[in-house]
Order: structure tokens, then sequence, then C-alpha cells
């Protein structure tokens, strides 16, 4: 592998039952992934930006997708997963164009007015600004939610929420549950903050709006902040709304200044 993007074959004596039918995450599900949970963006300079990993298995094959942050966001790392399946795609059919895709990236850096494209950072050692973090083993679990889980979830935040003013996504009622079933076992004291922080697509959120296929790394955030007792004291609709209203102060002004800081370095690698 180069250090611009990696390819790798490997093997495990491992069925696909075997995978799926762990109650946790298999442990063995992380070595499937070669840039590692430890790795920071700034490793790009010397690892991958891309990693494609091929695991077979005895009756199947798992792939695994790691793109450095630095690069891409979910929004562009579909987009680009898609065009190569699109390729793949026309080159088993016989296309006369494999390498046409539908949807062409747009690469032209978006910076707001007086500002980039490239901005220094007020650092001169990489340990100034970077932080490693090593959690120690941790147990995963993948939860899954049905559509009429999801529905009656949707219709109950709402139902809380008690405004015809604002309504709350099915996301943002999902969100408002995990935030508040988080909390809860973890049993903080009352009196201390809590907060849920969600990353945005910031594309839409511009006036005029950036298309989707703009290629990069181009996010907002929304953090709703509260304390223990009141997000436990309080509906699920009442989580959801303050997490909805946060979600809708991310506007064309605030987007533009996240974009101006976004290009620094971020403290971790997307894995899918």
């Amino acid at each position: 592998k180069g250090p611009g993007a990696g390819l790798i074959h490997a093997t495990v004596d491992l069925t696909v039952s075997d995978i799926l039918s762990s109650t946790d995450v298999h442990p063995a599900v992380r070595s499937f992934f070669d840039l590692g949970e430890k790795m920071v963006n700034y490793d790009g300079h010397t690892k991958p930006l891309l990693s494609v990993q091929v695991t077979g298995l005895l009756d199947g094959v798992f792939i695994a997708f790691t793109m450095n942050h630095a690069v891409v966001d979910g929004t562009s790392f579909i987009h680009f997963v898609s065009a190569l399946s699109e390729i793949f795609r026309s080159e088993s059919e016989g296309s006369e164009n494999p390498t046409r895709i539908s949807r062409v990236p747009l690469y032209k850096m978006y910076a707001p007015e007086g500002y980039g494209p490239v901005f220094k950072l007020p650092h001169l050692e990489p340990e100034e600004f970077i932080v490693r973090y090593d959690p120690g083993p941790l147990r995963e679990r993948i939860f899954h939610f049905s559509p009429d889980s999801m529905a009656r979830l949707k219709e109950k935040a709402n139902e809380e929420c008690g405004t015809e003013t604002q309504v709350v996504s099915s996301f943002m009622a999902l969100s408002g549950l995990v935030w508040k079933s988080i909390t809860r076992a973890r049993n903080p004291p009352a009196h201390e903050n809590t907060a849920c922080s969600l990353l945005l697509n910031a594309r839409p959120r511009l006036d005029p709006p950036l298309s989707d296929n703009y290629f990069g790394n181009f996010l907002g955030q929304a953090r709703a902040v509260c304390k223990v007792e009141e997000l436990l004291g309080r509906s699920l609709g009442w989580a959801a709304g303050i997490l909805t209203q946060e979600v809708k102060k991310n506007t064309h002004e605030v987007m533009a200044l996240v974009k101006m800081i976004s290009d620094r370095p971020m403290v971790r690698s997307e894995e899918h």
C-alpha cells in the first residue's frame, strides 16, 4: 500500500454466521479495518488516506473501508463508494465508457468570502494539537429499530413536544432516546451537565446551498446541553425538541464560520 490509498486482501477462519450471530460485535471485526481506531487524521501524512480491506471468510467476504476525515465526510464517502460501484458495474456489463459516472464530484474547495482556501494552524509541533485517546477494551453492540418502532417513537416524541410549529424527525426522536438511555445507564450526579452532539451535513444549510456533489469535509455540529436531572426528569419529546432546536441554529452564517476552521486536523478516522 502507498501513502495515498491502500488495498489489502486477508483471510480468516470464520463464517458469516460467526460474525452475525454474536450478541456483541465480534472481536475479529476490528481487525477487518486496516487503519486502527487509535489513528488520528494527522497520521495521513504517513499513512493511507483511504484503505480498503477485503477479508475472505469461509463462506463470504467482508469489505471494510477506512477513510481519513481530513479528506471527506460521510456524504462524500458514500459518493465515492457509489461512484466506485458504478464503475465496476459498467465494466462488468461491457460499457463502452466504464469510467463515466452519473454524479461527477466537485473538487473546487469552498471557503467563506475573504478566507482560505489555506488556513494556518497556530502550532509548531503536532503534539500541541493532537490528542490520542485510548478508551481501553470496550464491548460494542449494534441495535436495530424496526420501521414500526421508529414510527411509534416519532409519534410519541411529537406528542410530548407539544408544539405545532416544531416537527421532530425520526432521527431526532431516536437521538433523544439514546441520549436519555446512555445518561441513565451512566448514572452521573444529577447536578452535572450532560450533552449530546450531532454532526450535520453543512452543504444544504448554506445560502445558496452547496451541491451534495461537493467532495470534501463539510460538517457542522449541533450540541444540546442540560442538567442530568432535567434530561431524566423530562419527556422524550423534550429531549428530542432541544436537539431539533440546536440543529435549526446551524444557519448559513454559522456554517460559513464552521467551514473557515473545518480544515484543522480532527481526532479520528471514519469507518464503514
